[in-house]
């Protein structure tokens, strides 16, 4: 894992505080490993005046459009970097409550075939994932879940999410864990 500026700034469209943004590397079928670059951001009101999701494809923009120069040039288009930009809500409306959203770009032959030998790999460059968060009791068994909700929960105290992470995900309480 590299971590990576947290700020985007362009000429045109201003800057973009990022909360968290890395890049990390996967191992991919083959052997090859694949690099990509995750935003992680906290919003506390799931619709503040827009959908989350518009301004998670904003963000995923951005981190493709920052690749230009650093991670390739000119017309090395099949050198873009998938990016992945995921929204955790605290606190959304109830109805949206312990759910995790994903959205995605996909083909869809609309008519005919394709003719191009075009694969997954190379139209697959963004993903935004929304993680709307609730009650703990609600969400019994789904660990992703239960896992966030203890990490960012806003009524339970510091100490309960050490015991919690502690005994419940065996995580070692080490002091960088804990920083």
């Amino acid at each position: 894992m590299e971590c990576l500026n947290s700020e985007s700034t362009s000429i045109n469209e201003g800057t973009v505080h990022f909360d968290v943004k890395f890049r990390s590397i996967l191992p991919e079928d083959g052997g090859k490993n694949i690099s990509i670059i995750i935003n992680m951001e906290m919003q506390k009101k799931d619709n503040p005046g827009y959908a989350v999701v518009t301004r998670g494809i904003y963000y995923s923009a951005r981190m493709i459009s920052e690749q230009y120069g650093t991670v390739f040039k000119k017309s090395e288009y099949q050198k873009i970097q998938k990016t992945y930009s995921i929204w955790i809500c605290p606190e959304p409306v109830k109805k949206s409550a312990n759910s995790i959203i994903r959205y995605r770009i996909w083909e869809e032959e609309i008519h005919g075939k394709s003719y191009t030998d075009v694969k997954v790999k190379d139209y697959d460059k963004m993903e935004v994932i929304v993680v709307n968060l609730g009650d703990l009791e609600d969400v019994k068994g789904d660990q992703a879940l239960e896992f966030l909700g203890t990490m960012f929960s806003i009524d339970m105290s510091y100490e309960e999410k050490k015991e919690r992470l502690s005994s419940i995900y065996r995580i070692k309480m080490t002091k960088e864990f804990e920083e």
